[in-house]
């Protein structure tokens, strides 16, 4: 359940860098963002090189770099994240959040409960 809200959240995330939320766009625009979001959740910053081949532009040097960077950069991180080490970061930053939790309510008494005030 977990992971599946962490991937709808970033591909999201993904559609709204490109068509914030702040300003209106048109259902065009929307779609367009939604078509580039599924390249890039799919395959990666790189899908974009394929998509301005296809329709007969060429991407220079330095943009061709900074799409791979931020692959390299993003499997990088996922990596991380998915390591020994950040698994046991993880877990004790969980264990300290609870902890801090049950003293809140050892001190204040329960003050939510779903349900409570039906």
């Amino acid at each position: 359940r977990g992971a599946t809200q962490n991937q709808n959240e970033s591909f999201n995330g993904i559609i709204w860098q490109m068509c914030p939320k702040i300003s209106f766009c048109g259902v065009a625009v929307v779609e367009l963002s939604t078509y580039l979001a599924v390249l890039h959740f799919n395959d990666g910053a790189v899908a974009l090189l394929r998509v301005l081949r296809e329709i007969g532009c060429e991407a220079g040097y330095f943009a061709e770099r900074q799409l791979r960077l931020e692959d390299e950069n993003r499997v990088m991180k996922a990596e991380r994240k998915v390591g020994r080490e950040e698994k046991q970061r993880r877990k004790l930053r969980r264990r300290r959040r609870k902890g801090i939790e049950e003293q809140i309510v050892e001190v204040e008494g329960v003050t939510y409960e779903p349900g409570g005030f039906e």
